[in-house]
């Protein structure tokens, strides 16, 4: 009963791949309509962001739930842009009441919470007759100053351990603003919305030469995501043309370099089509998925077409190529059909199993390039049968013999086994 149905399973693959090849038209019709459906169902979902510490730990760890449970108590510690804003004169009436405009500038928005500055954070000074319980600075606490009491403030701030190196620098050069994010706002899709309110802001500062730089949670992940689209980009093309350049070397043919390319490319697309019609997020692990598709995907590729020319080196000498190119590619679809499934099952099952993990940026990797290499090989063994059978058959390639060096390795690992075991053990 095992066998046979083992037998059944493989004749219904050979059937499968065998319409490839007989029907190509039909076949590279379907693959497209398969493109139009996942753009259109990863159009209708959206895509995801996902760069917060919530990718990094299990969500049933304690620790985390502790932790997300005093965020919902307290407000979101991850949340905060942080801007810092250099000139010499903070403490005079023109750098103060600069001061009071900028922190205005970015209070000014429906995201923000509070923004933490000279205008609302909190002194406790003794001032002669009184003392002052406030903001440090207000508009109208800035009309009733002159130089020289913005001077003695400014040298107070700097000299206690408060506010030095908190709100003001210790030359007094540099004041420091948090903009804290309302917890509605937390994530990333909203990240790009509030560093746009950010920028604009800041604008008009930076036009007037104030020396400004911003970081904390939002800034950063919104830069190390244009960091990574732009690297993963430049990671393809790199190994894109690596890929096409070893193609070439192999087999010496327009076709030999684009098919297998082509292939590798739509599996890739029809990859990031998946990944956000299951709303799996984009995270810090996502440029490795380009990567991993485009090279354990691009070897089904080449196992299939050196089959294939090593099946037409094969014919009769005399036979005519268009004659019996069909069945030589029907011969070497099914040959390496077999093969490349089982090597892209244990490659997939490898990270498939990463969701145990309990680790959402690793489960999301697994899931997302387990798929890649899933789908890298149907598209390999439907659109390369497609397209070989409709173009004119390529130069045979004939089954090249090992090299001199290769061949004494190996003839030296089958004659001395256990040396050969004892070396290699000592190595590791």
């Amino acid at each position: 009963m095992k066998a046979g149905s083992g037998e059944s399973k493989a004749t219904l693959l050979e059937r499968a791949l065998g319409l490839t090849t007989s029907r190509p038209k039909a076949t590279l019709g379907v693959l497209v309509l398969v493109c139009l459906l996942a753009t259109g169902a990863a159009f209708l979902r959206g895509p995801r962001l996902a760069f917060g510490v919530e990718q990094f730990v299990p969500a049933e760890d304690p620790a985390f739930l502790r932790y997300e449970e005093l965020n919902q108590q307290f407000g979101r510690d991850d949340n905060t842009v942080f801007v810092f804003a250099t000139r010499p004169g903070w403490f005079t009436p023109a750098g103060a009441a600069q001061a009071l405009e900028l922190q205005g500038a970015l209070a000014g928005d429906e995201t923000v919470e509070e923004v933490l500055g000279l205008a609302s954070v909190t002194l406790i000074r003794d001032e002669g007759r009184e003392t002052y319980v406030g903001p440090v600075l207000t508009p109208a606490r800035l009309e009733s100053m002159d130089e020289r009491a913005l001077a003695e403030l400014g040298s107070y701030l700097a000299r206690e351990p408060a506010y030095t190196g908190r709100l003001v620098s210790p030359d007094q050069q540099t004041l420091a603003f948090a903009l804290r994010v309302k917890d509605s706002y937390y994530g990333g899709q909203h990240h790009p919305q509030i560093m746009r309110h950010v920028d604009a802001a800041l604008a008009p500062f930076r036009a007037r030469g104030l020396e400004l730089a911003v970081t904390g949670g939002p800034a950063t992940q919104v830069a190390y995501k244009e960091f990574l689209r732009a690297d993963a980009g430049r990671f393809v093309l790199l190994i894109g043309a690596l890929l096409a350049i070893a193609l070439g070397l192999t087999f010496r043919s327009v076709a030999g370099v684009l098919l297998p390319l082509g292939a590798t490319a739509i599996a890739l697309y029809l990859t990031i089509a998946l990944q956000v019609a299951l709303g799996i997020p984009f995270n810090l692990l996502s440029s490795a998925v380009p990567v991993l598709v485009l090279i354990v995907g691009i070897s089904d590729s080449i196992h299939l077409l050196t089959r294939y020319r090593e099946e037409l080196a094969e014919l009769p000498p005399g036979v005519l190529l268009a004659d019996e190119a069909p069945a030589a590619l029907r011969r070497a679809v099914q040959a390496t059909a077999r093969a490349c499934l089982m090597t892209s099952i244990t490659t997939s099952v490898g990270f498939f199993v990463l969701p145990t993990t309990g680790i959402p940026i690793l489960a999301a990797l697994g899931i997302v390039t387990g798929s890649g290499v899933v789908l890298a090989y149907l598209t390999s063994l439907t659109l390369l049968p497609a397209c070989l059978a409709l173009l004119p058959p390529p130069r045979p390639l004939p089954p090249t013999a090992p090299s001199g060096f290769v061949a004494r390795l190996g003839d030296l690992a089958m004659d001395r086994p256990r040396t050969t075991a004892i070396v290699l053990g000592l190595i590791l």
